[in-house]
């Protein structure tokens, strides 16, 4: 029969030993340190589409809203404008009060 190994010679076992089975190995770490990175590289990425799409939304929107604005103005100058042409316009009551005939008083 072949002889044994003395008993302290023995190759700890990670099975066997509870520091070494507690240690976590270089491909753990490793494998943890690759999704990380994973992990934050896809949300910088994400971020950055979404502020992109974000901008581009908020100034489609503020053009809308000026476009309407200047319509609005548009419009509301056209009013004024025919609100003055009607002020302005000579009216027999006008034409009344600067003729000799109209209603000047008793000194007439």
């Amino acid at each position: 029969m072949s002889p044994k190994k003395p008993a302290d010679h023995q190759v700890p076992n990670m099975k066997t030993d509870p520091r070494q089975a507690n240690r976590p190995t270089g491909m753990r770490v490793l494998v943890f340190a690759v999704l990380t990175v994973g992990i934050i590289v896809i949300g910088f990425i994400s971020y950055r589409n979404y502020e992109g799409n974000f901008s581009v939304e908020v100034e489609r929107q503020l053009s809308a809203i000026a476009e309407l604005k200047v319509g609005e103005l548009v419009q509301y100058r056209k009013e004024r404008l025919g609100d003055a042409s009607i002020a302005t316009r000579p009216t027999r009551w006008a034409a009344c009060s600067t003729s000799s005939s109209g209603f000047r008083g008793s000194d007439a």
